[in-house]
């Protein structure tokens, strides 16, 4: 089984690294045109894209579309990543309260979620992780992708219950290097970064956040949690093409990210702020240097605080943006 999985993953890798290499995908602004970007302001939208799938596309695999949930659990990050063809991934699974990971679990099920074959950390701060252990008793999860962190290295009760909480399940735990490539059904997304030294660590947990890059083959989302100005470097001086279709903000729109040269390489026309009530209480809004950044380059912006539960559905038709508010 891992053999076949391995195969698979290098089969596909090659497929991959033309796009991602040369940037032979839908990331430039002759696929969504500026004038047809709605302001962000507007609870839905279509951003057309008239094109033929992605040079990344699965090789004989038609591209049935992704479907991206950005759930609205305030200032905390948690992504469902749902395939065209049915499976599913949770990037982070961040909550302040019980409440709040209740909302989540109610809303895996109430999309007939029963396993998840990826659950990806891309950091262990609370607001990324808190609801890991009921995700994990609640759901079947195949593969757990995060960075390799000890116990004491981060210090917090939360990082210690979920790793109690994988011990327990006796969950498959992966340490994923630049490059790699894993599936998702019939899409994939290839790792970018992940700096999970003691020296990084040490001096910033944000930027060990994991970096990655999810296509379907028609458009591309790009995420690395909470990266700050040290994993914006990285990425930059990586030697992947990093234009996107769609952004998550990082680390909540805070102004310590989300810079003029890593919106440049990405040139995204849609993006995705996850903020509102931190875990203390207080509520948090995203810096206005990065929403003026993101206004000049002519991107539309999506807030949970604003939006509440932001959906986003690729097809060849475009991206249609759904939000609850």
């Amino acid at each position: 089984m891992k053999r076949r999985k391995l195969f698979q993953r290098v089969l596909f890798a090659l497929l991959l690294l033309i796009g991602l290499i040369y940037g032979q995908h839908p990331g430039d602004d002759s696929v969504i045109p500026k004038e047809s970007v709605l302001p962000f302001e507007k609870s839905e939208g279509i951003f057309r894209a008239d094109m033929e799938p992605a040079a990344d596309a699965a090789a004989g695999d038609q591209a049935s579309g992704l479907t991206v949930h950005y759930l609205d659990v305030e200032k905390c990050n948690c992504v469902l990543v749902e395939s065209g063809d049915g499976h599913f991934m949770l990037i982070d699974a961040g909550s302040n309260d019980d409440a709040h990971t209740q909302k989540t679990v109610e809303y895996l099920r109430q999309l007939g979620v029963e396993t998840l074959d990826y659950l990806l950390i891309t950091h262990p701060h609370s607001d990324h992780i808190r609801s890991v252990p009921e995700i994990v008793n609640r759901f079947s999860v195949n593969e757990v992708i995060m960075g390799d962190f000890e116990r004491e290295e981060v210090g917090t009760r939360i990082f210690s219950y979920v790793l109690d909480a994988m011990e327990a399940k006796d969950l498959l735990i992966t340490r994923p290097s630049e490059g790699e490539v894993y599936f998702l059904g019939n899409a994939s997304f290839t790792i970018l970064l992940n700096d999970d030294s003691a020296l990084t660590a040490a001096e910033n947990l944000n930027d060990c956040s994991i970096g990655l890059i999810l296509t379907d083959g028609i458009h591309r989302f790009l995420f690395y949690g909470d990266g700050e100005e040290k994993a914006e470097e990285s990425l930059l001086a990586g030697s992947y093409d990093l234009s996107c279709d769609v952004l998550m903000a990082a680390h909540h729109g805070s102004s310590s990210s989300t810079s003029e040269d890593l919106l440049f390489a990405v040139k995204p026309q849609i993006a995705v702020i996850p903020c509102g009530i931190d875990g203390d209480g207080e509520a948090y809004a995203p810096s206005d240097k990065v929403l003026r950044r993101l206004k000049d380059q002519g991107v539309a912006v999506y807030r949970s605080d604003t939006n509440g539960n932001i959906v986003i559905e690729s097809s060849l038709e475009g991206l249609n943006v759904k939000t609850e508010k």
